[in-house]
């Protein structure tokens, strides 16, 4: 399952127990945030990019691999909110260029997934990038640290560490990841994606509206 280095949080590990959606995504649209948004429930995971409180792109992705965006996304991750007594959701600051990388980044194609750098020639991946002019991103991982490496056209754009607020531009801290027992890398393709998100889903779907439908069918 997808996860992403830890940036400098706005806030963090806040039980969704009592919390209601309309509320959280309004807040952080009214307040102008840029950065990303974690939701962890028991059987899954959901990402949100906003870009000056424009929410950009949702992505929910279960324990079993599958994947929803946008409406369909935000329609169960209401659901899932309202049906478990468990989950945390955190929030973590980004800058605009970071921001952008990591909307493009939920919305590319894998390459590949979960290679163990073990049985894995790294360098081969590395001039494979560089050959086929690959733009997108490779994230080096174990199950508790990440780090991304992102390229355009091939070549090395810079680093996303933990602490990390933008593009850093040291190696150190992806190099200490890969050394790590059972690390693991996953390569994916992206698209370019606007400097600043035009698309808010906020404005295209009534979030009060979707909620209050999920209160309803869960209290039936």
């Amino acid at each position: 399952m997808l996860f992403l280095p830890k940036a400098p949080p706005l806030f963090e590990n806040i039980e969704t127990t009592n919390l209601r959606l309309p509320d959280i995504l309004n807040k952080l649209s009214a307040t102008g945030f840029t950065g990303y948004v974690c939701f962890i429930l028991p059987s899954s995971t959901t990402f949100m990019v906003f870009g000056s409180g424009k929410l950009g792109i949702v992505l929910l992705e279960e324990q079993n691999g599958t994947r929803q965006t946008s409406l369909d996304a935000l329609i169960n991750l209401a659901a899932q909110m309202l049906s478990t007594n468990s989950g945390s959701m955190s929030a973590y600051k980004l800058s605009d260029n970071l921001g952008t990388r990591i909307r493009a980044l939920l919305e590319s194609k894998t390459v590949c997934m979960a290679q163990e750098l073990e049985r894995v020639n790294i360098r081969d991946v590395l001039e494979k990038i560089k050959a086929d002019r690959i733009s997108g991103c490779l994230r080096i991982y174990t199950v508790d640290r990440s780090a991304l490496i992102f390229y355009k056209d091939g070549n090395p754009q810079g680093f996303f560490h933990d602490g990390s607020h933008d593009i850093e531009k040291t190696a150190m801290e992806s190099q200490k990841i890969a050394s790590l027992p059972g690390a693991r890398i996953d390569l994916f393709s992206t698209q370019e994606v606007a400097n600043h998100m035009e698309t808010d889903l906020l404005e295209l779907v009534n979030i009060q509206k979707l909620w209050d439908c999920a209160v309803a069918h869960h209290q039936t």
